[in-house]
């Protein structure tokens, strides 16, 4: 249509506006009209970083980029390490003030970020020599990173008991094991692993006598606890599919994920490990894939630190 069409168009509208037909016509014009603006509209790419409390009730701590991957918290619980997967770098970012952020790495493809458990180093993935190997360096940026051992996926959870850590390995048949090793000694164990299975996400308890961890050895992945010596029987947390546990801080409770949905497992562990029935927690909707965890707990275990998209 040309501009005096246009004109003649726009014209016929206004005259019939007394009319029932004039007037849906122009509404339908605006909203024409309003559509198109919306859709020229930039559209935040960013995810929300959020603290949920057991009930579900959520608290914004503000957004980061849209390629932010399992954040981790900090010892003290003031500052979030992560990673951004479009440009293979480290952050750290004060959770009072999360568009801040400051990167720690400067160079490579750098992935999988880990505290210390004295909160002053950050563990990391990056690749070395073609392989993809451990580092860790000081949080605050100074200094150079440090080789710890290759090849490892990624670090998984710090051992409270003495300097060291569970990781995980990605085998030549695409499953996973999970070892552990000590900073002291340079020394790795394996501690779980069947050939054709994965095994992943690994986590210690706060006591450092135990490991739950997620395994497909039944053909659908379950969270299982044994020895964080790798000695005696699994003890199986979840009944109906599981992912990415998580101790409380008191050691009395074990969360996971399944399916969107958080569970919560009540846990005795003075004398003889024994696990409840889980529990659905009303917490969905949250960012999570299914290999790395994407969700971390507060030091004070009262709290949840997990991503969401816009509008969920």
């Amino acid at each position: 249509m040309n501009s005096s069409g246009s004109a003649s168009y726009v014209v016929s509208i206004l005259r019939k506006i007394g009319s029932r037909t004039g007037i849906l016509l122009l509404a339908g014009i605006i909203f024409a009209a309003l559509l198109a603006i919306a859709q020229r509209a930039p559209v935040s790419q960013d995810v929300q970083l959020v603290l949920v409390d057991r009930e579900g009730h959520r608290t914004p701590v503000g957004p980061l980029p849209q390629a932010t991957f399992a954040p981790r918290v900090s010892p003290d619980g003031k500052e979030v390490v992560f990673d951004t997967r479009d440009d293979g770098h480290v952050w750290i970012a004060k959770l009072s003030d999360v568009k801040a952020k400051r990167r720690l790495t400067t160079e490579g493809s750098n992935r999988g970020p880990l505290w210390s458990g004295d909160g002053k180093r950050i563990l990391y993935i990056t690749d070395d020599n073609g392989a993809e190997a451990l580092f860790w360096r000081l949080a605050d940026g100074t200094g150079r990173p440090e080789l710890l051992s290759k090849p490892v996926r990624a670090p998984e959870s710090w051992d409270p008991r003495a300097p060291g850590l569970s990781f995980i390995t990605l085998n030549p048949g695409g499953d996973y094991d999970v070892w552990t090793f000590s900073i002291a000694d340079k020394k790795r164990v394996l501690f779980f692993g069947i050939p054709g299975s994965a095994q992943h996400s690994s986590h210690f308890s706060p006591d450092g006598r135990w490991i739950a961890y997620v395994s497909a050895e039944t053909g659908r992945l379950e969270v299982y606890v044994r020895p964080s010596t790798g000695t005696g029987n699994a003890i199986r947390i979840s009944r109906a599919g599981g992912g990415h546990p998580l101790w409380s801080p008191d050691q009395k409770e074990l969360y996971f994920d399944n399916n969107g949905q958080m569970f919560a497992a009540a846990i005795s562990s003075e004398l003889i490990f024994k696990a409840d029935t889980p529990a659905v927690l009303p917490i969905t909707g949250f960012i999570q894939g299914p290999l790395r965890r994407e969700y971390d707990l507060m030091p004070d275990g009262k709290h949840f630190l997990m991503m969401f998209q816009p509008g969920r």
